[in-house]
């Protein structure tokens, strides 16, 4: 009921108040990357520590559980990478005259010579890793006291970590990281451990399967249509642990920054919202409160990243609800179509509407339309589009999907346009590679994006110039924009989703016969249809003596 009291009165308030602006000041914590946005919360939160929390830099599986650990030892976290330490995070090691470090994961992504470094340095070094990110949040949450309460969140994604991460670590509780649809052998025997009557698991099933949510002790969802409600929920939910109206802004489409803010946040007791260039609606309800009222102490955004993270006119939207005057409208979109393209894939396009600042995607299956969005390919409900196309993808064979899409401009939504559906292919055949495949020529590769960017051949000849076997050619060097071993590329990035080395895409580049047949995909993920491991392709191809 409380929870429901405290809704109830910010309707009422910004129904009075929300007209008017109050603007309170801001701080923004950033720097030129994510290295020196993490020093420079770490120097603005800590005087100085004797303990620091050390995570990678390149991805989150491993240090999502890591802010109640913070939290125990009133340390920053701060992130690394590459066989030495950055020299921002070294400096702030020193700044901070930190005594002792933990080190979270492995040397598979922290490598023994930051160990080295960092006992150079005269810092003793505790090094917290599992066999896999679940295993390794298990070892973290044994440094913790034996709880009664626990927090659990997919370790597939990371907003909900992260918006959970303060709360943890205010209640000196771990955060336990699942899958969607099984329960690791850590986690059970972490369970059996200890006498956990009380569970908070954010996410619905289509994040956290029942069969997973129902093993866990006095289990009680926290749910959203997409990661932004669930953050304001998880924060409504907790409000009472807040010491003040002050809160910590972090985009909502990255990682590292939450990451590093999640211990400030906890240090100074606010929450962490999470946000996109457009924080939706019921952001901005909750935002509002804290930020803008009449006649009453407004809070201080404390934002984490520059403004190419985390833009100004976002901050602003803050202290603001959308307009309600019609007049301000955009149009609604118009000659919406669905195509499906795959068995597990389905893309609509619409005419743009030109005022329009981006797109909601709303989709149904057999049930009533939820707004839904997927342009990174992800299994995401609900997400903003700023593109005038939209792909679903991981459907299953042969199934109905209806859409349609409305316009938004300075945050007020259009008009639904018209209903489209389409329905997935029975199946997909895709020839497999073999002799006769690459007998009447090289196989060229492709990529899956709007452009269908060309890659390069996949002959094992080294020295052409257009294969992607040659480390010097423009589709083989690890500096060219066009090549798939680029890492910081859109090729070759494991973040980008048009990269064969994204575990978790389903638009990896295509493999193209002479013929123009698509004959398979170069991709690690291996529940992508006709999948073949960059790791491999050249073994394979050179067997077919090509």
């Amino acid at each position: 009921m409380k929870k429901r009291f405290v809704l109830i009165l910010i309707l009422v308030f910004i129904v009075s108040f929300a007209s008017n602006v109050y603007a309170s000041s801001s701080k923004r914590l950033a720097g030129e990357n994510r290295y020196d946005t993490s020093a420079s919360i770490a120097q603005d939160g800590w005087e100085q520590s004797d303990y620091a929390i050390l995570a990678y830099g390149g991805n989150y599986p491993d240090a999502l559980s890591a802010a109640p650990l913070a939290k125990k030892y009133d340390a920053p976290i701060l992130l690394t990478s590459g066989n030495n330490l950055p020299a921002v995070t070294k400096e702030t090691l020193i700044s901070l005259q930190v005594k002792n470090v933990f080190i979270i994961g492995g040397t598979g992504v922290i490598p023994s010579s930051i160990d080295s470094e960092l006992k150079s340095m005269k810092i003793s070094v505790t090094r917290i890793a599992g066999q896999d990110r679940y295993e390794t949040a298990i070892k973290v949450a044994q440094q913790l006291p034996s709880p009664t309460e626990i927090f659990v969140v997919t370790g597939e994604d990371y907003p909900d970590a992260l918006s959970i991460a303060p709360i943890a670590a205010l209640k000196h509780e771990p955060i336990i990281l699942v899958p969607k649809n099984y329960m690791p052998d850590s986690v059970k025997a972490y369970l059996s451990a200890n006498s956990i009557n009380k569970t908070y698991v954010v996410g619905d099933s289509d994040i956290i399967d029942d069969n997973v949510f129902n093993q866990f002790p006095g289990s009680e969802r926290i749910i959203g249509v997409d990661k932004y409600v669930r953050n304001i929920n998880v924060n409504i939910k907790f409000d009472d642990l807040f010491n003040s109206k002050d809160i910590c802004i972090a985009t909502g489409e990255g990682f590292a920054d939450a990451l590093t803010g999640a211990a400030y946040a906890a240090k100074k007791g606010i929450p962490i919202v999470l946000v996109n260039n457009y924080p939706p609606p019921f952001t901005r309800l909750y935002t509002i409160i804290n930020l803008n009222m009449a006649d009453a102490i407004n809070g201080i955004p404390y934002i984490f990243g520059g403004t190419g993270v985390v833009t100004d006119k976002a901050v602003a939207y803050l202290y603001t609800l959308p307009s309600e005057d019609q007049a301000n409208k955009p149009s609604a979109p118009t000659n919406l179509v669905a195509t499906a393209i795959s068995s597990s894939e389905i893309t609509i396009q619409w005419d743009p509407v030109s005022d329009a600042d981006y797109y909601y995607v709303y989709l149904r299956d057999d049930r009533e339309f939820i707004s839904a969005c997927n342009d990174e390919g992800s299994k995401i409900q609900y997400k903003w589009v700023p593109r005038y196309s939209f792909n679903l993808y991981q459907i299953d064979a042969n199934t109905t999907w209806h859409f349609k899409v409305t316009a938004v401009k300075n945050g007020v939504e259009s008009d639904y346009s018209n209903v489209s559906s389409a329905t997935t292919f029975s199946s997909d055949p895709v020839a497999p590679i073999t002799e006769d495949t690459v007998i009447h020529g090289p196989l060229k590769l492709i990529a899956d994006d709007a452009k269908h960017t060309y890659l390069g051949t996949l002959t094992t000849n080294k020295f052409d110039t257009e294969s992607v076997f040659n480390e010097f050619g423009i589709y083989g060097s690890e500096f060219s924009s066009k090549s798939i071993y680029n890492e910081f590329g859109t090729f070759g990035s494991e973040f980008s989703i048009y990269s064969p080395f994204n575990e978790f895409t389903s638009k990896p580049p295509l493999i193209i016969d002479a013929d123009g047949n698509v004959v398979g995909r170069l991709s690690v993920n291996e529940f992508v249809i006709g999948a073949v491991s960059p790791y491999t392709i050249f073994d394979t191809l050179t067997n077919l003596g090509f």
